[in-house]
């Protein structure tokens, strides 16, 4: 998360939240803050006006500070689907596996995975995605 800038013009990082992680300790403020999973967009700056993105990148931070780390698509997917958590220890941010209740139903009709959150036909002995035994 940086930029640079040279008389007005460079680069440098927006960012966005996109999901509230919960309230976790933060190394850098020194107390507990918010944590968000925030979209990162490097734009260019001209006369340090935001102009157009360069890429977007996901990343897990402080919501204060902006201080954290760069997740990769598979991860951003599931936190964002609520198959994942964090949990901030010693500085260090840990992904949690979050497991769903294979009993839910929606609409009535259709079960999810209680490992990976797909969804199960009612017929199906075998989740298709990970291939745990529905239950």
């Amino acid at each position: 998360m940086g930029g640079f800038t040279v008389n007005g013009c460079g680069t440098g990082d927006s960012f966005y939240p996109k999901l509230n992680l919960g309230n976790h300790f933060c190394k850098i403020c020194n107390s507990i803050q918010e944590f968000d999973l925030m979209e990162v967009k490097r734009k260019v700056k001209v006369l340090y006006i935001p102009t157009f993105s360069l890429n977007t990148k996901y990343a897990v931070a402080c919501n204060r500070c902006k201080t954290g780390y760069y997740v990769d698509d598979s991860i951003r997917d599931e936190l964002l689907y609520g198959r994942m958590s964090i949990e901030v220890q010693s500085g260090q941010i840990i992904y949690k596996k979050t497991l769903a209740d294979s009993s839910k139903v929606k609409n009535g009709l259709t079960k999810y995975c209680k490992y990976c959150g797909s969804e199960i036909g009612s017929d199906q002995i075998f989740c298709f995605s990970c291939g745990i035994k529905a239950e």
